[in-house]
């Protein structure tokens, strides 16, 4: 019989009662409550939203556990990430003839245990509602950064460069910015070239970055259809007879 005592942590710093020693200490006392050896400790260094055998240990409880098997567990989201998650992991697990014991609900695999199991499901729904909701405070929060100019990671977008560090990260225009963008609408707006010729005259200024047609196409024209100027907060927006002007050139291969 394996008794394995699982702990997972998201960051190297957590707060108390989720650190991988408060985890250890609370899965040890549990197996001896029930009456088990001292466990195997498995510690996954992981985000929550990555099911059980995606992680780096996950091949363990998918493959290599057999009938008669333990796992404890000192919170039900340290092993789950969303109640069909949960769900379909007990009942492979079920099938297998291993045991779950997690803190506060028991043996989750013991037909004696109803209770315990109801409590479970219940809990473990609230646990997958509150983790979409810390998902979407954190991509509000980088949206919010990120139109104020913040820096939320990855590489800084054409023409920037990042100044600080951490939270206090933000971006910055390089100084041949705003020379760069008008250009790029002078060529487009004036000359009437097409994406691929600005971004061959673009790349061969050794002043500027190395630039993609995407790039261009998403300076020049937002994503809402919008045109912006190279400099100030103004919008000019495409009025319906020049949206219709674009689509009949699209249709005769004259707009790209």
């Amino acid at each position: 019989m394996r008794v394995i005592a699982y702990t997972r942590v998201s960051t190297e710093d957590q707060e108390d009662g989720t650190s991988p020693e408060e985890q250890i200490r609370i899965t040890k006392g549990l197996a001896m409550q029930h009456g088990l050896p001292d466990p195997e400790v498995v510690i996954d260094q992981i985000s929550g939203t990555v099911p059980l055998f995606d992680r780096q240990d996950g091949n363990i409880f998918e493959f290599h556990l057999e009938k008669g098997d333990v796992i404890i567990a000192s919170a039900l989201d340290r092993l789950f990430r969303s109640s069909l998650d949960g769900q379909q992991t007990i009942d492979v697990w079920r099938k297998l003839g291993v045991r779950l014991i997690i803190a506060g609900f028991g043996d989750l695999n013991d037909p004696n245990n109803p209770l315990g199991k109801l409590m479970f499901d219940m809990m473990l729904s609230f646990a997958s509602f509150e983790r979409d909701l810390i998902c979407k405070r954190l991509h509000d929060g980088r949206k919010a950064k990120r139109a104020k100019g913040g820096f939320i990671g990855g590489e800084p977008p054409w023409g920037h460069y990042v100044v600080g560090e951490g939270k206090k990260a933000h971006l910055r225009q390089k100084d041949w910015y705003p020379m760069a963008v008008r250009r790029m609408r002078e060529f487009r707006n004036e000359l009437k070239w097409t994406y691929d010729k600005i971004v061959v005259k673009l790349n061969d200024i050794p002043l500027f970055d190395p630039i993609s047609r995407n790039t261009v196409r998403r300076i020049l024209v937002d994503e809402k259809g919008k045109w912006t100027p190279a400099i100030g907060k103004e919008k000019f927006v495409m009025t319906h007879q020049v949206k219709e002007s674009i689509t009949r050139r699209r249709a005769r291969g004259e707009y790209r």
